[in-house]
C-alpha cells in the first residue's frame, strides 16, 4: 500500500542519513472505520553499538552525547556513565546523564547525578544552570511524594537565581504552584 511503501522510505531515508545507525521500529495502525492509517516510531535503538573497553572515553562520551541527541536513553545513559566513571564529567554532561537516568527508571542516579550537575554549573559561575537542575530535582522528588526535600530544592532554585533578570526557570518555579 502506498503508505507501507513511504514508511519503508522513510526509514532507508533514516538508515541513510543517521551516524549511529540507528534502528526504528515502525507500526501501522487502522482507525475503525476509516481508510486512515497512522505510521508511528514505537521505538528507537542503537544498532549492534556496545561499549567496549577498546573504545575510548572521549568515544563513550561522543557516543553518549549522540544517543542522548537521538533520545536513545539507554545507550545515552551507559555511554556518559562510562566516561564519568574514568573522567568527571563537566556540567552539560551531567545534567544529559542525570536525564538519561531518570528516562531509564533510574531515579536514585539521576537524583545524585543532578546533584552534581547543580554543583558543577555553581562552581561555573552558571547561576541560570544551576537553578534548573536545582528545579529538576524539587520537581521529581515532589511528584515522588517527598516534599520536605523537594520543597527545599525548589527554594534553592528560587535562591539561585535571585535577583536575575527573567529566564526560563523563572517560568518552571511557577509550574509547582499550578499543581
Amino acid at each position: 500500500s502506498r503508505v507501507r511503501r513511504q514508511s519503508r522510505t522513510r526509514l532507508a531515508r533514516c538508515r541513510e542519513t543517521c551516524p549511529l545507525g540507528c534502528r526504528f521500529q515502525l507500526a501501522l495502525r487502522g482507525i475503525t472505520g476509516s481508510a486512515e492509517v497512522v505510521v508511528e516510531p514505537l521505538s528507537f535503538g542503537i544498532g549492534d553499538r556496545k561499549i567496549s573497553s577498546a573504545m575510548t572515553i572521549s568515544g563513550a562520551l561522543e557516543q553518549g552525547r549522540e544517543s542522548f541527541a537521538h533520545r536513545a536513553w539507554a545507550n545515552a545513559y551507559t555511554c556518559l556513565a562510562a566516561a564519568d566513571r574514568d573522567t568527571p564529567l563537566q556540567g552539560e554532561d551531567l545534567e544529559r546523564l542525570a536525564y538519561a537516568a531518570h528516562l531509564t527508571g533510574k531515579d536514585a542516579d539521576s537524583e545524585a547525578v543532578l546533584t552534581r550537575a547543580h554543583q558543577a554549573f555553581l562552581s561555573r559561575g552558571a547561576p541560570e544552570d544551576a537553578a534548573r537542575c536545582a528545579f529538576w530535582l524539587g520537581f521529581a522528588l515532589l511528584n515522588s511524594g517527598d516534599f520536605a526535600r523537594g520543597g527545599g530544592w525548589i527554594a534553592r532554585a528560587e535562591r539561585v537565581l535571585g535577583e536575575r533578570s527573567e529566564c526560563v526557570v523563572h517560568g518552571y518555579l511557577l509550574m509547582p504552584a499550578g499543581v
